[in-house]
């Protein structure tokens, strides 16, 4: 059995191929998929260091190549250095300044709150409408970890996984698992067959441009100055940009159930801004679609909570979203 180093050690190892001569003790940021560390250098000033462990550790290399030639308007923080060590990858940025959206937002006047949507929007259109060059489409196209089984590969290709036959293969090897409903995933595997009609392709550069495919207010940085930025790209990938919008209106119904209002007014200002992104056929049925994989991914990866369990229910009875969580071009 192949023993894991602890982040101390990883960020040690990384430590010196990324030559970082830290002036004080790193401090840890809280990541769910890599390491990730504020950093004062001694020679590079305030800069962000994360550390892929686990899984597809080629995604970090992927998000660096795309910051590397993203649209002007799609602000994101600077690059100064990616590599692998070992079994370990790694990407230097340059400290952003600001705080998460999902942490300042209930803190924002309202002019703010709208200011931070406009320019999300802005940058989603340029993101969404961009032709990345053919070695870049190639470079993300190409998944080269192949882990031993079948099931680790489909957790560790992307969030939410399509095409339809992945998420069809999870909910059945899920449904087999200790801890999990079998009911309810077999009913999820056969709902995501029925509604397979209503995908639109995905990893397909022809049919539409690169998606964040992650975006949530914690991957946003709002900056004093007032200036959104964008974090994160290690799960792009092509697709509708309806896909791009999953994430939120997962986040708006648990928000609809809980009398709060953040995502249910992110999505409602949104859609002025970009409404392409609201447009095209069924979006209800293929909102219905996405979440059904993203959560069935989710039950897996994590351990399986009585919420998890209960929006699987909810998307597999058709009674998600909650009413109100989402504009109502969405739920037609």
């Amino acid at each position: 059995m192949t023993t894991i180093p602890p982040p101390s050690a990883r960020f040690d190892q990384v430590r010196v191929t990324a030559g970082l001569r830290p002036a004080k003790p790193p401090r840890r940021i809280l990541s769910h998929s890599n390491d990730t560390w504020a950093v004062r250098d001694e020679r590079l000033g305030e800069v962000v260091l994360r550390v892929s462990w686990r899984g597809d550790t080629a995604r970090i290399g992927r998000e660096i190549a795309v910051a590397a030639q993203l649209p002007a308007e799609v602000r994101y923080p600077e690059v100064l250095g990616h590599g692998v060590t070992g079994e370990l990858a790694y990407s230097l940025t340059r400290l952003a300044p600001g705080r998460s959206l999902a942490e300042c937002w209930p803190h924002l006047p309202a002019g703010q709150r709208r200011s931070a949507v406009s320019q999300l929007a802005a940058m989603l259109q340029a993101l969404h409408r961009w032709t990345p060059p053919p070695e870049l489409t190639d470079l993300l196209l190409a998944r080269p970890y192949q882990p031993p089984d079948r099931i680790t590969a489909l957790l560790g290709a992307d969030l939410t996984p399509l095409p339809i036959d992945r998420a069809v293969e999870l909910a059945r090897y899920a449904a087999g698992q200790p801890e999990q409903d079998p009911g309810l995933l077999r009913a999820a595997a056969e709902l995501l067959v029925q509604l397979a009609p209503a995908d639109q392709p995905v990893d397909d550069p022809a049919a539409h441009g690169l998606i964040h495919g992650d975006l949530q207010l914690g991957n946003l940085l709002w900056s004093e100055q007032g200036e959104l930025t964008m974090l994160d790209f290690e799960w792009t990938r092509f697709g509708p940009p309806l896909l791009d919008l999953q994430r939120l209106c997962d986040h708006a119904d648990t928000d609809a159930l809980t009398g709060v209002d953040t995502h249910p007014a992110v999505l409602r200002w949104l859609e002025p801004d970009y409404p392409a992104a609201f447009t095209g056929p069924h979006p209800a049925t293929r909102l219905r679609l996405y979440g059904l994989a993203y959560t069935v991914r989710d039950l897996l990866v994590n351990p399986p909570d009585q919420d998890r369990q209960s929006r699987l229910r909810r998307l597999v009875d058709n009674t998600w979203p909650a009413p109100g969580a989402l504009p109502e071009s969405l739920t037609r």
